[in-house]
């Protein structure tokens, strides 16, 4: 069998949307199939992209500057032009097109960082769909504040009504898209990610007079809300209070939000620590997961930290009401500053119970989350692609 896995990430070169799809490909490399997968191209290519090519999948990368050499894109040409006569449905020039006319998947695998920011794609999926090409849809995020209008509801709408399959993060999700865009969602499959840790309990190392908030993912304020963090910890109870707030990633709004930091006043309190390699060593440093993330589908990062036993501060959003238990494993707030300030002081309240409320987590986690599910989501697509295989 043959697959294509296309993701539509192009903000960083990597974030936790990337894991479920290359543990997939993984697995389906593993049982003899071809893979091949498109990315957007970054300087530095990222490694577990390198480590999938390594294990023999065929990697494209969406504007390469040198894109396999001269006389490959000719001869890449050629193949595609010969390969033309056996697409009559493909009427419209397209990137994804040309791809699949040189791969020929059995199916192609939509890896959608954002459930909305797909729209310009409508048109290459509706002429694979032509063609008997099927194709599914993996959501990772969702919007409620997108703005649509009739062109992007009506090209999202054929998107989603012609996929084989869909399947998101979380079940709120998947009733979001079906109200925001009309359309019913029978078939809906809801996956958990998997995580990249050890999935043991952590001792906590270093000051324990000190208590330590974390917020790991990019500094992206429109979808992990850093800038409402902040400005709740910038209120007057915190003034005289040992505690410390770290930010673990990176992005473009970190100039931002070390102005932010600065306006507060709380430059004594927060850091920029960047990428670190192994989330075990930054939950042995920290106490709690902080975040206040506006949209969200189900972030690894909570995941992460409740099965390194840690309580985790979360807003009403995607799964993690579903993960997060007010006063027991961690604190539920809606989005806000108000919100977000309340959810803290409850957390301050607790803090001698930290400790227990981290291991309750643990427990939880480790009850509810299923961790084969690359395995199990792998053997769904061969059979997604072996129904194609069987038809006459």
């Amino acid at each position: 069998m043959r697959y294509l896995f296309v993701s539509t990430s192009e903000a960083l070169p990597w974030g936790g949307s990337e894991v479920l799809w290359i543990r997939i490909a993984e697995e389906l490399l593993v049982q003899g199939h071809h893979v091949a997968f498109s990315y957007q191209h970054f300087a530095e290519e990222p490694a577990a992209l390198a480590s999938l090519r390594a294990r023999g999948a065929k990697g494209y990368y969406r504007g390469d500057p040198g894109d396999h050499g001269f006389v490959d894109r000719i001869c890449r040409v050629a193949r595609r032009r010969k390969a033309q006569s056996d697409f009559p449905a493909f009427t419209e020039p397209h990137w994804l097109l040309s791809l699949v006319m040189e791969e020929r998947p059995d199916l192609v695998i939509l890896n959608a960082c954002d459930a909305y920011m797909i729209w310009p794609l409508a048109g290459a999926f509706r002429q694979l769909k032509a063609h008997g090409i099927p194709y599914a849809i993996m959501c990772h995020l969702e919007d409620e504040s997108y703005m649509f209008n009739p062109r992007k509801r009506d090209a999202l709408t054929a998107l989603y009504g012609g996929a084989v399959e869909v399947s998101f993060g979380a079940r709120f999700g998947a009733e979001l898209v079906s109200r925001q865009l009309g359309i019913p969602h029978p078939g809906v499959e809801i996956f958990d990610n998997p995580r990249n840790c050890s999935g043991e309990i952590q001792e906590r190392t270093g000051d324990r007079l000190t208590a330590r908030f974390a917020c790991v993912g990019r500094l992206d304020v429109t979808a992990k809300g850093q800038d409402v963090m902040l400005a709740a910890f910038a209120g007057p109870q915190w003034k005289d209070r040992d505690w410390s707030l770290s930010f673990y990633g990176k992005g473009w709004e970190q100039p931002y939000l070390e102005k932010l930091t600065a306006m507060y006043g709380l430059e004594k309190n927060v850091t920029f620590a960047g990428f670190q390699k192994g989330i075990d060593s930054v939950w042995a440093q920290e106490d709690v997961c902080i975040q206040t993330s506006p949209k969200e589908g189900t972030p690894m990062t909570v995941v992460e930290a409740m099965s390194a036993g840690r309580p985790c501060l979360v807003t009403d959003i995607g799964r993690m009401p579903d993960l997060i238990e007010e006063g027991d494993n961690g604190w539920v707030c809606s989005r806000g500053v108000a919100s977000v300030s309340a959810a803290l002081e409850r957390a301050w309240a607790q803090r001698e119970e930290w400790p227990d409320m981290g291991r309750r987590g643990h427990e939880k986690i480790s009850r509810v989350w299923n961790f084969e599910y690359p395995k199990e989501m792998a053997e769904r697509v061969v059979q997604l692609a072996e129904k194609r295989r069987s038809r006459p």
